[in-house]
């Protein structure tokens, strides 16, 4: 993997987040993942890193579901360059239309994925090895 970002997969269903965290195991180590139940956790991990991360949300989750989280990430200048991937379960044209116009870069249905991750984690993989990330705006000190 060319960039090695740390990916965050921000999902409230603790079924989701094991699966995901078994098919990047199956990556090996270049594959660094953190995880949050809610935006509100995620944010708050996404803040923490030194460096970007790939993101992958959810829409409806508690606390802080995915469209808060994007509202966040958009309006908070250290974050706003974030790559961020929508995952849920939504097929409704308003919600992906919703999510597009916080320039998400990609709205993936999870009943559209195999049921074990492992096409949603060769894909970051893909991504992540011909993408360049944008760079994190330094905060204004």
């Amino acid at each position: 993997m060319a960039n090695n970002l740390p990916v965050l997969l921000i999902d409230d269903d603790p079924i989701d987040r094991e699966l995901f965290r078994r098919a990047s195991g199956r990556w090996g180590p270049d594959l660094s993942v953190l995880f949050a139940e809610n935006g509100q956790q995620g944010l708050e991990v996404l803040r923490e890193q030194p460096k970007s991360c790939l993101v992958l949300v959810d829409l409806n989750m508690p606390v802080m579901n995915g469209f808060e989280f994007l509202e966040a990430v958009r309006a908070d200048p250290t974050l706003a360059n974030t790559t961020i991937f929508v995952l849920t379960t939504s097929e409704q044209t308003a919600d992906i239309e919703r999510a597009y116009d916080k320039n998400v870069a990609g709205y993936l249905v999870k009943s559209n994925l195999s049921n074990d991750y492992s096409d949603l984690v060769a894909l970051i993989n893909s991504f992540q090895d011909f993408v360049e990330p944008a760079p994190r705006t330094p905060s204004p000190e």
